[in-house]
């Protein structure tokens, strides 16, 4: 059975639980098991279980659980991670845990600016991950990016998966992992677990070099480099 991964049960995860319930009573709702990560025992989501919910709730830091999650086979190569927005950093920083576990070292590479047609892009507070959007506006809630934006109403010209790939290629790197989140069900979007498995594999026991990361919707994204090596310690 597919399991939903959804990281963080607040404000917007259990939006996403909403979501789900909303589904599962018009019967659109595929046979799947929800697991919520949370830092806090008390979140919302957990005020909010209904009797029918094939939830259960996992509670520490988010990078400890992903990194247990993956090391006991527990997540699936064709489960769904759920992302809240704006949680690349969390990525980047489980990916650094699992290339500590094997004596192998992620060291930061600053990003020139994308450009490229975007409307907006900012250096994060880390001043390492580089946001980016083609909006410069406030998308409407659980919007599934259809192929005629909702905000213009006209056909997207844009993808920032493409965006991203040929600015990797600019900057000569040619190892790209890319985090993609997609429309799912009922406005709620998920990204592949075989991604993270793919990345964990790179960074456990890939080549030494320069690779990027981001995790991305068509529309906005969050990137960031990385120098790969073996600790000489």
């Amino acid at each position: 059975m597919q399991t939903c991964w959804i990281i963080g049960g607040g404000c917007y995860g259990s939006s996403y639980l909403r979501q789900f319930r909303k589904a599962a009573l018009r019967g659109k709702m595929p046979k799947t098991r929800w697991v919520v990560l949370d830092r806090n025992p008390d979140c919302q989501a957990t005020l909010e279980i209904g009797p029918e919910d094939p939830l259960e709730f996992i509670f520490g830091e988010w990078e400890d659980i992903l990194l247990q999650s993956f090391s006991n086979n527990k997540i699936k190569q064709n489960d769904l991670i759920i992302p809240s927005p704006f949680q690349g950093p969390l990525i980047f920083n489980w990916l650094k845990k699992e290339a500590d576990l094997v004596d192998r070292v992620m060291l930061p590479i600053q990003l020139p600016e994308i450009g490229g047609g975007l409307l907006y892009e900012k250096l994060g507070a880390d001043k390492l991950t580089r946001y980016s959007s083609f909006a410069d506006w406030v998308c409407p809630p659980f919007c599934i990016e259809p192929q005629i934006c909702p905000v213009t109403k006209g056909l997207k010209s844009w993808d920032m998966r493409d965006l991203i790939s040929n600015y990797a290629v600019e900057k000569n790197i040619m190892k790209t992992y890319f985090f993609v989140c997609l429309h799912w069900i009922y406005g709620v979007g998920g990204m592949s677990a075989d991604a993270f498995l793919k990345a964990r594999s790179f960074v456990r026991e890939g080549p030494p070099g320069d690779f990027l990361i981001s995790s991305m919707s068509t529309c906005h994204g969050a990137t960031s480099a990385w120098n790969l090596s073996n600790n000489s310690n």
